[in-house]
């Protein structure tokens, strides 16, 4: 649910529960260079909006005063919210069934090559040059981790080509699957990457979790209080080059 939206429940005469909201969370100056045009003014639009709407709208304002509780999925959210309102906790907007019997052990001893499995609409907001990138740089994953790319989306063919002129020769393009098959693809991975520049919390995050999946994901977002060093790897969330660096090594070390 979005922060700009707080509805009417306020007026009522009982206590205002409000949440879990988001979208307080900008687009890093750091990636701006890697976007394209339209997309960094939509960035800047959006940022420029969010500033002008917290701090002026009324009902914004009325909500915040009003809430008893209010329910932030970022700790961005809750740290701007936090500044009108004493009662903002963390709470993720998404969830997943649990189901035990979906849950693998899992165990990686370095004898094959390390099963990572990318999920997401392919835009540039998933990101998912950063992790082509990541590999290219190092021999290391070229030699010993194989890819499998679920997910479809109008940059297709574009992140079909960077992975041709990086001359990646261990990526599997699947598409777009159903559900079930996305299951079964995750049961048959060792560690799902989610590269996102630009997310509330994200289902597929939990999905991972829920099947016993280990995650290495941005420190952003929801993501940063979902994704602890029991169950994955968080990196920094600075820049595209940072970015890069950051997923090739926490990769690296897993298969060292």
């Amino acid at each position: 649910m979005s922060f700009r939206e707080p509805g009417y429940l306020y007026n009522l005469n009982v206590p205002f529960i409000w949440g879990p909201i988001s979208g307080l969370d900008n687009l890093p100056k750091g990636f701006f260079k890697n976007i394209p045009l339209s997309m960094l003014v939509k960035s800047i639009v959006r940022s420029f909006s969010n500033f002008i709407q917290f701090k002026f709208s009324f009902r914004i304002q009325r909500a915040l005063n009003k809430a008893s509780r209010i329910y932030a999925v970022t700790y961005t959210d809750k740290y701007k919210l936090s500044q009108r309102n004493n009662f903002v906790v963390n709470l993720l907007d998404v969830g997943s069934k649990h189901n035990t019997s979906f849950i693998k052990d899992r165990e990686y001893n370095g004898d094959r090559r390390l099963k990572v499995i990318w999920i997401g609409r392919l835009d540039y907001l998933k990101a998912l040059d950063i992790l082509l990138n990541a590999i290219a740089q190092s021999q290391l994953l070229k030699d010993n981790v194989e890819v499998t790319i679920v997910g479809s989306g109008p940059q297709e063919e574009y992140f079909i080509r960077i992975a041709k002129n990086l001359n990646l020769k261990n990526i599997k393009w699947v598409g777009f699957v159903e559900k079930e098959q996305v299951e079964s693809l995750m049961l048959d991975s060792d560690l799902l990457v989610h590269t996102s520049i630009k997310e509330a919390a994200s289902a597929v995050i939990l999905e991972s979790l829920s099947c016993g999946l280990p995650v290495v994901c941005h420190d952003s977002f929801g993501m940063s209080h979902s994704i602890t060093n029991d169950c994955g790897r968080k990196v920094p969330f600075k820049t595209m080059e940072n970015s890069i660096l950051g997923f090739k090594d926490v990769i690296e070390e897993l298969i060292l």
